[in-house]
Formats: structure tokens, C-alpha cells, sequence
């Protein structure tokens, strides 16, 4: 592909040469070339041929342009070319918000878009499905409502853009019931409407209504993908369904995401915590490659069971192939190592997540300790460490300190 992106990008150097006059055609195609090179500086000296050319303000230039830039530059490269051009095209618009919403930078996405609505464009699906992206990010159900409103004045409510971001919103504002009136409503849902469903109802930890809408997102038929898998899988362990767990799993297997990295963690997730450890360490043993999320996942569910030897055992060998541990990572092991009373083992581990792993301990850490202390019968010891704490303890450790016998 990259060789193909290199001739393409050497003709149009000898075009330039051979040809007088470049069109908008050639330009946005060395565009897209510069993006498959990942080169910023091959896709500047085309924007410099473009307003040479007279063609940067062209729409389809100007996209290409909008689109190297948030590919190889980044937004604010992507900010300057859209600046710079006339703002009479919402297409272009569109982009730009989108961009902001896909970055998380929300406030800059409703920036652009109230622009947008005061410069007298009529926003099209696209714009509303990313400023209601944005809305879902934050999320602001109240901002939501209303851009809610005015896709119904102009007609776009019933797109399957902004009827699959709507979902979004309400399902993440935790108002299933709307974001359910929404899909009965699109009359082309497809596998992102069934799956924001799914994953609303499992963040929402209403795991039974995510196994019902699965079902029958199977029975439509709509393809099932990694997220439909994943979500699923978390909605079995919210319900400790094991049986659940294993016809899903059966799906899996044949499926084209048997191997698939991000579903085989969820496996693991989903067989520890509905009790079978040695299924979920089976599921990890046969993955090609193990991720930081891979061995957390198999370390958890064997602190969750108690069982400190072999999750400390996971942690060592994890160490060994060169994964960096994280603060999940030790959440896991100085909760196993409290719940099993091995006071030194679990302080000389809270020493060296500091020490030699250079994590700085969470409020989540110092309630560990505080109960790993205070399990042990050691009240004072855990008092002077609620002391040392240097900001202020949580409503947490201080429940965990008194919950503590005596």
C-alpha cells in the first residue's frame, strides 16, 4: 500500500512538471497519499500547491486537506486549514466537529457548532450526530434534549446517524426508556443501533434486558460484532450466568472473533467472576498475545477468589515479559493480599508500587492497606497510616478503619 502511496506521490511531482495546471482530482488524490505515508510535510507542500492553484477553498480540497491534517498534523493543524477557508459548505463544518467529538474536546466541538447555527447553516446529520456525541462525552442530557429538538424541526430525527447518537446519549444519561423509544423508532437500525442497547443496558447494570436485546438482535438477524461480544460477556458476569457465559462463548468460537484480543479478555472477565477461575486461566493461556488488560483480567479474578499465590505468581511472570503493572494491577493484589491476612507481603508490595514502579497510590490503594492493616487486628498501625495519608481520606477508608475488629 505505502509503495503505491510513494508512485502516486512521485507522479504527481512529475505532473507538476509536465502540466501547467493541476486539478482538484489530483490534488485530493496526493492528499489520501500523504495519509498512507503518515507524511505532514508532503501533505503541506500539496496544501501550498493548492492555494497556488487557487483550489484550496475547492470542497473536496479542502476536506482532503481537513482530513491530512487531523491525520498526520492534528486538530489545531486541522483548525488553522479549516480557518482559512470560506465556511459556507456544512460538510466541512461537520468535519470539524466530528474531530473535536471524537477527541473528547467537547468544549471546542459546541464552540464550532453554535457557530455554525449563527453563520445560518442548517445542520445536516452528520453535524448533529457529533455535537450529540459530544453531549454523550460529557454527558449533558439537558444540551442533548435540546439539539434533540431541532432534529425534529428539520427533519433529521429519523436518521440513522443521529437516531444511533441520541441512543448514545440517553443510554449513557442512564434513560434507557428513551433511548429505547428512539431505536423502536429507526427504520434501518443496524448492528451500532442493537449494540448501543446492549451496552446501555450493561453499563446501566441491567444485565438480563442486555442478554433479552441480544437475543433478539440475533433472531433479526444483525451481525454480531466485538463490541455486541464484549458487552454481552459483561452482562454475564453482572448476572454470574455461567451457562450464559458458555453459550456465549460457543458463539465466539464461531464467530471470526475467536481470536480476537478485546472478546477474549471479556471471556476471561466473564468465567472468573461467575466462579470458574481455572476456565478464565484456560482462556489466557490460549491467547496469542497478552496485554496489560489480558493479565489484569487473570490476576483479578484470581485475587477475587483468594487466591494470592498464583495471582502474585501471574504478577512475577507478568513482570518477567516486560508489561508494565498499572494501578488496577495493584488494586488486585493488595485486596487478595488483605482478604488472606499476609500484612507484610502486602505492605512491602504498596512500598515497591511507589518505589520501583514510580505508581502514585490512590485513595483505592490507601483504603487496601487501611483494611489489610486492620484485618489484622493491627487498629493503631492503620490509624497512623490514615494519618499519613497526604490528602484528605475518603468517606471510604475511614468505613473501612471502623468496620476493622477489634
Amino acid at each position: 500500500m505505502q509503495g503505491a502511496c510513494l508512485i502516486g506521490s512521485r507522479v504527481f511531482r512529475e505532473m507538476r512538471v509536465a502540466v501547467s495546471k493541476i486539478n482538484p482530482f489530483a490534488l485530493t488524490s496526493v492528499l489520501r497519499a500523504a495519509v498512507c505515508l503518515s507524511s505532514v510535510a508532503l501533505g503541506k507542500g500539496i496544501h501550498a500547491c493548492s492555494v497556488k492553484t487557487l483550489y484550496d477553498a475547492e470542497p473536496r480540497v479542502c476536506g482532503a486537506l481537513l482530513d491530512m491534517y487531523a491525520k498526520c498534523g492534528g486538530i489545531e493543524d486541522a483548525r488553522l486549514a479549516f480557518e482559512m477557508v470560506p465556511h459556507d459548505d456544512v460538510i466541512l463544518w461537520s468535519f470539524m466537529i466530528s474531530l473535536y467529538a471524537q477527541s473528547n474536546q467537547n468544549g471546542q466541538a459546541f464552540e464550532l457548532f453554535i457557530k455554525m447555527m449563527r453563520s445560518s447553516l442548517v445542520p445536516n446529520e452528520f453535524s448533529l450526530s457529533s455535537i450529540l456525541q459530544a453531549c454523550a462525552n460529557m454527558p449533558l442530557l439537558d444540551l442533548g434534549e435540546q439539539i434533540h429538538s431541532n432534529a425534529i424541526k428539520i427533519g433529521h430525527e429519523s436518521e440513522l446517524f443521529v437516531g444511533n447518537a441520541l441512543m448514545d446519549l440517553y443510554a449513557k444519561c442512564s434513560d434507557m426508556e428513551s433511548s429505547l423509544k428512539i431505536f423502536s423508532s429507526l427504520r434501518d437500525a443496524n448492528e451500532v443501533s442493537w449494540n448501543t442497547i446492549i451496552v446501555g443496558y450493561s453499563q446501566s447494570g441491567f444485565g438480563e434486558d442486555a442478554l433479552t436485546v441480544f437475543r433478539e438482535m440475533r433472531a433479526a438477524p444483525a451481525p454480531s460484532t466485538q463490541v455486541t461480544y464484549s458487552s454481552v460477556l459483561r452482562a454475564c458476569a453482572s448476572t454470574a450466568s455461567i451457562n450464559h457465559v458458555g453459550q456465549v462463548h460457543c458463539l465466539v468460537e464461531k464467530s471470526t472473533f475467536n481470536s480476537d484480543t478485546i472478546v477474549s479478555n471479556s471471556l476471561i472477565d466473564s468465567y472468573a467472576k461467575c466462579g470458574c477461575i481455572r476456565d478464565a486461566r484456560k482462556i489466557f493461556e490460549t491467547q496469542k498475545e497478552h496485554g496489560l488488560i489480558s493479565w489484569n483480567a487473570i490476576i483479578s479474578g484470581y485475587a477475587v477468589h483468594g487466591h494470592a499465590a498464583q495471582a502474585r505468581e501471574l504478577f512475577d511472570r507478568m513482570n518477567k515479559n516486560g508489561i508494565q503493572a498499572n494501578d488496577i494491577t495493584f488494586v488486585a493484589l493488595l485486596s487478595v493480599y488483605g482478604s488472606t491476612g499476609l500484612v507484610s507481603q502486602g505492605l512491602s508490595l504498596f512500598n515497591s508500587m511507589k518505589l520501583d514502579h514510580g505508581i502514585k497510590p490512590s485513595m483505592e490503594h490507601y483504603t487496601c492497606i487501611v483494611r489489610l492493616l486492620g484485618r489484622a487486628g493491627r487498629l493503631h498501625d492503620a490509624l497512623n497510616f490514615i494519618g499519613s495519608i497526604p490528602s484528605a481520606p475518603s468517606a471510604m477508608v475511614w468505613g473501612v478503619h471502623c468496620l476493622a475488629p477489634v
